[in-house]
């Protein structure tokens, strides 16, 4: 799903080295005029006159066709386009993460019924189409995902891109996604611990004495003290010098 999401993004950046707006380029791309690009256009002149390096890739530029077919019917068209200029990778992921996590707790956690599953955690017994998930995206109110159109996620999450969701693809939503946002934050989480402490056995070690809570709020102190003087010490060296000339 992210491998999707950044092949968007690098391709709008090559767009946009030649073009003001990525809708310029589709016009470029469809030689026909019909209003839609299909496959056979969109790989040839993908391929040339505009040049992605993606395409080089395989499976990439499969990957980039069905996240930009939107209505899922084998056609690109300029709407795509707009969408793509203003898309966030971030904002998409994080989306996709608060959804999974929404799904994956069923009516108990909040589910709203478009999206719940038969029973809680019964994930891999519902399966969407595309116009299926983009109403039931719809139902979800948080922000990040109203900021998010649902049909370019459900390109990301369509991995075979056969046009439904499946139990497995769904799964990935719901399980894969939360499970590695998790593992990278306990990655960032070791990080800190380990600047601060010097390692993890030294963390504990600490928190195993009485007045853990104590050298805590000490530690603190004295780190605000540090950094607070610092910044005094910049601001009054900044004042003493002389101006050039």
């Amino acid at each position: 799903m992210s491998r999707a999401a950044e092949l968007l993004v690098d391709f709008r950046a090559h767009l946009r080295i030649r073009f003001p707006r990525c809708e310029d380029a589709f016009w470029v791309l469809n030689e026909s005029k019909s209003g839609g690009v299909d496959w056979h256009e969109f790989q040839t002149r993908v391929k040339n006159p505009i040049k992605w390096p993606g395409i080089n890739v395989p499976g990439d530029l499969e990957s980039l066709f069905h996240a930009l077919d939107l209505d899922g019917n084998g056609i690109v068209r300029l709407e795509a386009f707009s969408i793509l200029e203003e898309f966030d990778a971030t904002a998409a992921m994080e989306a996709m993460l608060y959804a999974g996590r929404v799904i994956s707790r069923g009516k108990v956690g909040g589910c709203p019924p478009g999206l719940c599953p038969p029973g809680h955690m019964e994930v891999d017994r519902r399966g969407f189409t595309r116009a299926e998930f983009a109403a039931a995206w719809s139902e979800l109110a948080h922000e990040r995902c109203k900021a998010v159109d649902p049909r370019i996620i459900f390109g990301f999450i369509d991995g075979n891109a056969n046009g439904y969701i499946e139990k497995d693809e769904l799964f990935l939503l719901t399980d894969a996604l939360p499970r590695r946002a998790e593992a990278a934050a306990s990655g960032d989480l070791e990080v800190l611990l380990r600047k601060r402490f010097g390692s993890l056995q030294a963390m504990h070690a600490l928190l195993l004495q009485k007045d853990a809570y104590a050298i805590l709020q000490h530690r603190q102190s004295i780190d605000q003290g540090s950094s607070a003087g610092l910044s005094a010490a910049g601001k009054s060296d900044a004042g003493t010098q002389k101006p050039r000339g």
